[in-house]
This record gives C-alpha cells, sequence and structure tokens, in this order.
C-alpha cells in the first residue's frame, strides 16, 4: 500500500472520486461538486490516494494544521472495506502525522455510525468532543452534529477554532 498524491491526477480520477463521495457521504455532510473540486487546488490541503496492488482503493482528503493533520474525508471504496487496509492507511498517516483529528458521526445516526466509531477507536481514535458541531459548508446545508475524534489529548478549543477557521471559514 502507497500513497499517491491525487492534486496532480487526472480530471477523470477526481471525477471517480467524487462519483464516490457523493455515495458515501449524506448531502448535509459534503461539499458541492464546485467546492470538492476546490479542495485539489488548494494550497492548504493534502489529498492521497490509497493504492495498492496498482488499484486506486480510496483517500484522504486532509489539512495539515498547526500541530494535528486534520483529516476532512477518508474513504476505502465499497468493494475494498472490511479488508483491513483502512486500518493500514490510518497506521500509516499516523506514521506521518503524530496527532490525527477527525469528525464522524454520532452513534444515535444508526448501526454504520456506530461501527465507523469502533473502527476509529480500535484504530488508536478517542471521542474528543461528543457535542461537536460540523458548520455547514454553504447557506444550503445544515450544521450538524457529530463527534470530533483525535488520536492524542488535543487542546478542544484551539483545534476547533483552527478547523473552524481553515476549513470551513467560519471563526469562533
Amino acid at each position: 500500500m502507497h500513497f499517491r498524491d491525487l492534486k496532480t491526477a487526472p480530471k477523470e480520477e477526481w471525477e471517480f472520486i467524487y462519483s464516490q463521495y457523493c455515495l458515501t457521504f449524506p448531502s448535509d455532510e459534503r461539499r458541492t461538486e464546485e467546492q470538492f473540486y476546490k479542495l485539489f487546488t488548494n494550497e492548504n490541503t493534502r489529498i492521497f490516494g490509497i493504492d495498492a496492488n496498482n488499484n486506486a482503493m480510496g483517500y484522504f482528503v486532509t489539512w495539515p494544521m498547526s500541530n494535528f493533520l486534520f483529516v476532512e474525508f477518508f474513504e476505502i471504496y465499497q468493494i475494498f472495506r472490511s479488508t483491513g487496509l483502512g486500518a493500514r492507511a490510518l497506521a500509516e498517516l499516523q506514521n506521518q502525522y503524530k496527532i490525527l483529528v477527525l469528525e464522524t458521526e454520532p452513534p444515535s445516526m444508526g448501526s454504520v455510525a456506530k461501527k465507523r466509531i469502533e473502527f476509529y477507536e480500535r484504530n488508536g481514535f478517542q471521542i474528543a468532543d461528543p457535542d461537536y458541531i460540523q458548520p455547514a459548508y454553504d447557506v444550503t446545508k445544515n450544521s450538524i452534529n457529530l463527534y470530533l475524534m483525535a488520536t492524542e489529548e488535543i487542546d478542544l478549543n484551539a483545534v476547533k477554532v483552527e478547523i473552524y477557521n481553515k476549513v470551513y471559514g467560519v471563526q469562533i
């Protein structure tokens, strides 16, 4: 398994990733198509393809912050799930960045959300804020109650300020 910089990938690959993204993430938890494609040209993002055996198997959309890496989106494509690839990808990412922070749906959102939290916990994440609010991506979306999870203890207020400011363009 290795990571590949997707910012230099052909537009057709970006389009494939966007199509998978739309299948995986609920409307309020995802960017519009235009907003998503802008991530590939944003100097503050790092977007990695997760590749193995000459196959694109998933991706990370990340934001390097002052002392942590915010994982905005992480997906292993459906046909490659439950193979251990997600755990290996997170472990490799954590080898490169000591502290990872991400948002995930609370268990009240259903069995998939509960399994996702359990997956992250098995892979070294802890719930840092069970009352976290993901700001709306734009006026057509809603803010959402999510969990903020991290691989280390974090300064919650500082982390939230940085995520809100850099990722969502919101001042708190």
